[in-house]
């Protein structure tokens, strides 16, 4: 039997908390490969602090070390921290970053020769530190999950970001749009793999009573279409979008929910709904309301979804493998999962928006619904990924 490769697998965890719309893609990541490779997981941001190392087992006969440090660490630089409302903004990332920094010296070195892996991996947001891992640790390579290029966020930490994706020994990136950026900002060809999130294909089937208590919560009249947002505006321009939805509403028949991402959700929005548009935090059985919904509206924005340009988010992933297609407008990277009129609709703008929904609102759109399945259990399949995963990490080793 070949011997297994031994990988440290370093993740920033989720700030402040896990919310519905994140599956830990890390974590599902890591059960599926933890039966083809030795993984350690290092995670540096979780929830709750917990300062030991613990064995979790994935119930295949086989377990993976799992390091976990809360960002209480940020005290020993001096730093005063309160979780920012954008988790993924790059805020967090440099404090995570000068967090890790402070980490390396007294806590790397001895992760590394107790679990003496053959891979360091990092996910996204301590990409930026791989130059200095790599000056400390040469002779391993050393691997990015880089999703997104958050550049233009000042000149110091663009040449630090480009210095250390170059030094990298391979950077998975989740579009063939973000793999063209890396290239363009000088990463080799062949150190670029497009590797996107993904889902375990199986889901939960809902109960005649379950769709019947969701409808009624939303108070949906007889068989009254029912509309996801998944929102990814914030502040100012999440309100103009619930505006411009309601104004939508007056056409189209049908109930529209925004849910939206509780770190992303103000109590003020309670009060802009309407009848037909109702405006949530959350909520907990979001992945049910998918379900139970005829569409998902998952718009891109100038505010975020530039920001976190050529990433398809899991929520609009899992939406499709619930037979729900998405209705997106366009953005880097769009066209990898949703392709227009086969598996969900990209729009146009907001009047394009409501003549969509006019057309297939009500009407029989199973080949849709059947087609977005399809893509995701195809496409992104979490355990067709995790396999390319270990693959890509045997070419790395054989270099």
């Amino acid at each position: 039997m070949n011997k297994k490769i031994k990988v440290l697998f370093i993740s920033i965890g989720y700030v402040p908390e896990v919310t519905p719309s994140d599956k830990k893609f890390v974590l599902d990541i890591v059960h599926d490969l933890s039966d083809k490779l030795d993984i350690t997981v290092w995670s540096l941001n979780d929830k709750k602090p917990i300062n030991k190392g613990m064995i979790i087992y994935c119930g295949k006969n086989t377990s993976y070390r799992y390091y976990s440090k809360n960002r209480i660490f940020h005290k020993h630089l001096g730093l005063k921290y309160k979780p920012h409302p954008l988790h993924s903004s790059i805020r967090n990332g440099l404090e995570i970053n000068a967090s890790l920094l402070w980490y390396l010296v007294t806590h790397i070195r001895s992760i590394v020769r107790v679990n003496n892996p053959d891979i360091i991996h990092l996910s996204d947001s301590i990409g930026p530190v791989t130059s200095v891992i790599k000056k400390i640790f040469n002779n391993i390579p050393v691997t990015i999950t880089k999703p997104t290029v958050r550049l233009n966020k000042g000149l110091i930490y663009d040449l630090w970001v480009r210095l250390s994706l170059k030094s990298a020994d391979g950077i998975f990136t989740f579009t063939k749009c973000a793999s063209n950026r890396l290239k363009g900002m000088g990463v080799t060809e062949n150190k670029v793999f497009v590797l996107p999130w993904g889902v375990f294909p199986k889901v939960k089937n809902l109960s005649n009573e379950e769709i019947y208590l969701i409808k009624k919560r939303y108070s949906c009249k007889n068989n009254e279409p029912l509309v996801v947002l998944i929102p990814r505006a914030i502040g100012k321009e999440l309100y103009e979008y619930i505006n411009d939805i309601k104004r939508i509403s007056v056409l189209v028949p049908a109930k529209f929910v925004f849910a939206i991402r509780p770190t992303r959700y103000l109590e003020s929005f309670s009060d802009i709904g309407n009848e037909n548009v109702v405006v949530e935090s959350g909520p907990s059985d979001f992945y049910n309301l998918l379900s139970v919904a005829d569409i998902a509206i998952a718009s891109n924005t100038s505010n975020v979804g530039m920001g976190s340009s050529s990433l398809l988010p899991l929520a609009w992933m899992e939406s499709m493998l619930r037979e729900t297609p998405i209705f997106t407008n366009s953005a880097p990277g769009i066209e990898e999962l949703v392709i227009n009129g086969c598996n969900g609709i990209i729009y146009k703008n907001e009047e394009d928006l409501s003549a969509q929904l006019l057309k297939f609102i009500g009407k029989d759109i199973e080949h849709m619904k059947k087609n977005a399945k399809e893509s995701i259990c195809e496409k992104f399949n979490i355990k067709v990924i995790s396999r390319k995963y270990s693959n890509y990490w045997s070419v790395i080793l054989q270099r």
